[in-house]
């Protein structure tokens, strides 16, 4: 299973806005040594941020061939430090943890099903995996959740029946519906209709994803609540739908 590169979220070339001024800074040609550079640095941006406009003002450092936009926090309980870096990018955050726990989840699977176990024996490693399966599957999902929800333009104006959506209207849609049918609005990639099997995937996977999260307990005959959840997750193939996800953030990133 791939992991995807977590490069900084917000390219500064790419902002949708005019730049009024630009200041570039590069201490790469200064005679100053590696720390020292990295000591004025951390001075100058301590100084930016004192700024009473600091607000206002977009801060980007250069990664590789491009220069990414950086936060700036000051931390509620230490208001004496400012905080400032690039903004990582949470979808590739909950991807990359996920491929993570799905491969932890599916080393225990394999353990699972390779013997005739005693119910004291069973018992503590189905525990392990139902908990590596949970992060895989839920982080799975937020990963999608979260790149469509970047991928709202800010003035939609959706037309929705005799409404128009806008923005937060879009964000709370189901899961379904957002790659379904406004989807191709917004990107105009179409995934049901021109990748199926990765759109059916990535549809099992976030149902799974309802049960364990909105987990409603179903008594059985045998008066086990979870049984048939249990057996989804010993059944669930790990590595088909983490590649269709896969595919997905590849196609709209």
């Amino acid at each position: 299973m791939k992991k995807i590169e977590p490069k900084p979220l917000t390219n500064f070339r790419k902002l949708p806005i005019n730049i009024a001024n630009e200041q570039h800074i590069d201490l790469t040609k200064s005679d100053l040594s590696g720390q020292e550079q990295q000591d004025l640095i951390k001075k100058l941006l301590q100084e930016v941020g004192k700024l009473k406009e600091s607000g206002k003002i977009i801060l980007a450092q250069s990664h590789e061939d491009d220069s990414y936009v950086m936060a700036k926090i000051t931390p509620s309980k230490a208001k004496q430090i400012t905080l400032i870096f690039q903004e990582p990018n949470p979808v590739v955050i909950y991807y990359n943890s996920a491929i993570d726990h799905s491969e932890n989840a599916i080393k225990i699977q394999k353990v699972i099903i390779s013997k005739d176990w005693t119910p004291d024996e069973l018992y503590p490693i189905f525990i392990d995996f139902f908990k590596e399966s949970f992060q895989a599957i839920t982080q799975l999902t937020m990963s999608l959740e979260a790149l469509f929800n970047q991928k709202i333009p800010e003035d939609i104006q959706l037309p929705k029946g005799e409404k128009t959506l806008n923005k937060e209207d879009v964000e709370w849609k189901e899961f379904k519906e957002k790659f379904r049918h406004i989807l191709p609005f917004i990107t105009g990639i179409d995934i049901y209709r021109d990748h199926f099997d990765d759109y059916q995937n990535i549809i099992k996977l976030n149902a799974l994803r309802n049960d364990l999260v909105h987990l409603k307990s179903l008594r059985q005959e045998n008066f086990t609540y979870y049984q048939t959840l249990c057996k989804e997750l010993i059944d669930f193939e790990f590595e088909k739908h983490a590649i269709s996800v896969h595919n997905v953030i590849s196609l709209l990133e």
